[in-house]
């Protein structure tokens, strides 16, 4: 009888043992796993946003998307176009579709003089210009002049980093003129470029079939619209180019430009990615991984973004489009981004991390029961 009461006891006591070992472990294995999975499912109600897509980029594969053919204004997300015309046609041999004035085998180091119309689209800036001669007077938002000259690799920085409307036509104006006396008649030079994005939008690469260009910056129009789908292509083809991504991976850049007279004007610009994976960037939208590209805002657009992540070897590439507000935008895009990375297997934290925690939680868990079956076997001695 003695010995049927103490193995019944032994086996209680080991039947103890495991279940706290079994209720203190749980957490250290289910939250590295809840880490890894990230958002397992995401509904069209999650996304405040009328239009939005993730894709794959290693391969193109749609992973999730909320009206991502339809037709909607794009905002300055338009300058991802201007600026792939603009590194292309500065590369060797030269793409079939760029103006012949681009013969001259100009690259990204060429110093452009801005014409005399880059006022007209003044609302987006390159952003906290200051003339060495005149610091006192200078403004936050500094605007391009007639007359100034710049590199095309530092008006390219001027347009993806602040999105400065100035820099975008200036670029549009020199690669569609070059340096020739049309660059006064901006119009005539515009009109040039604007054919330049939509011959680009119809290549084979692309194929972008809802989307149509009126203007190198993104000022809305009746003609002037794309979706996220067109979008995510066509980010995923610039990515693709060295100098697009080292540019939109840039959190905070500075340049000079030279004026008329020689006199220097200096440019700190930063990023309005607020999800820029940098350590310098302090916003709570900061998100591991993204590496780019756009922002874009507007009246009629609302608030839209263009991000890309690049993590553990795979790519993604999330599109919003029409948000209503600065903040939505990037809460939907994070969730996009979220969703996106479970489908692809991307961890939201990195591998070694996450070991790191299980073996943490592994020993806290040997600790505690160490202490109890301790506490146990005294209370018992006592008992005795």
């Amino acid at each position: 009888m003695k010995i049927k009461v103490r193995v019944t006891r032994d086996l209680s006591r080991t039947i103890d043992v495991l279940f706290l070992l079994l209720v203190v472990s749980l957490p250290c294995v289910t939250l590295p796993t809840t880490l890894l999975a990230g958002e397992a499912a995401l509904s069209a109600d999650d996304i405040s946003a009328p239009v939005a897509i993730v894709i794959s980029a290693d391969n193109g594969n749609v992973l999730w998307e909320k009206e991502a053919t339809s037709q909607r204004a794009m905002a300055s997300t338009t300058k991802i176009m201007t600026a792939l015309i603009a590194i292309e046609c500065s590369q060797q041999p030269l793409p079939a579709y760029c103006p012949r004035s681009a013969s001259r085998n100009f690259t990204l180091d060429e110093v452009v003089e801005v014409g005399q119309n880059p006022q007209t689209v003044s609302t987006s800036s390159l952003m906290n210009g200051c003339s060495r001669q005149h610091e006192k007077r200078c403004t936050p938002n500094s605007s391009l002049r007639k007359g100034e000259r710049l590199t095309l690799l530092n008006l390219l920085h001027g347009m993806l980093l602040p999105s400065g409307s100035d820099a975008a036509l200036t670029i549009a104006e020199f690669i569609a003129c070059g340096n020739s006396p049309l660059i006064n008649n901006g119009t005539i030079c515009v009109t040039n470029f604007v054919h330049l994005m939509n011959t680009r939008a119809a290549a084979d690469d692309l194929r972008l079939n809802n989307t149509r260009y009126q203007n190198p910056y993104g000022h809305s129009g009746r003609d002037h619209f794309s979706s996220a789908y067109d979008l995510a292509k066509l980010t995923r083809v610039a990515m693709r180019i060295p100098t697009f991504a080292s540019i939109v991976r840039t959190f905070r850049y500075s340049l000079e430009s030279l004026g008329p007279n020689g006199e220097v004007k200096d440019y700190s610009l930063r990023n309005s990615n607020r999800l820029l994976d940098d350590d310098r960037n302090t916003s709570r939208w900061r998100y591991l991984g993204v590496n780019g590209v756009k922002t874009g805002t507007g009246g009629v657009a609302g608030s839209c973004l263009v991000s890309s992540v690049t993590l553990q070897g795979k790519w993604i590439i999330a599109v919003i489009l029409g948000s209503t507000s600065d903040n939505n935008r990037y809460s939907d895009s994070t969730k996009l981004l979220d969703y996106g990375s479970h489908v692809v297997g991307i961890s939201k934290f990195p591998f070694p991390i996450l070991i790191a925690l299980i073996i943490v939680g592994l020993i806290l868990s040997l600790c505690v029961l160490i202490i109890w079956s301790g506490h146990r076997s005294f209370n018992h001695r006592l008992v005795r």
